[in-house]
């Protein structure tokens, strides 16, 4: 089984401790890009390491399992994780947008 190629692709400026980020990402190669919420938790090495999770996926899914991950923006205040959160069936550039 070859390893799995895994793309990251930080937010211009880099990934920032403790903070919750508007992504795309994929947990497999044949799977599509969807958007997520993604929490860096600590970094190590200006990378998030322990305690990151993708929260909308349902299942406890963190850093390790995606073989690709683009930070879109960073989630700056709760009415912004609110307003996401209702409207997550809505496409990235729909949220954005608004």
């Amino acid at each position: 089984m070859k390893p799995k190629q895994q793309t990251i692709i930080p937010p211009e400026g880099g990934w920032k401790e403790n903070t919750f980020y508007i992504v795309e990402c994929s947990v497999h190669e044949s799977n599509p890009i969807w958007p997520a919420i993604f929490y860096t938790g600590f970094l190590s090495r200006g990378n998030p390491a322990g305690y990151n999770e993708i929260l909308t996926t349902g299942d406890y899914t963190d850093l390790s399992d995606v073989v690709y991950l683009k930070a879109i923006k960073e989630i700056t205040s709760d009415s912004e994780m609110r307003f996401l959160c209702e409207n997550r069936n809505k496409s990235i550039s729909e949220v954005i947008k608004a």
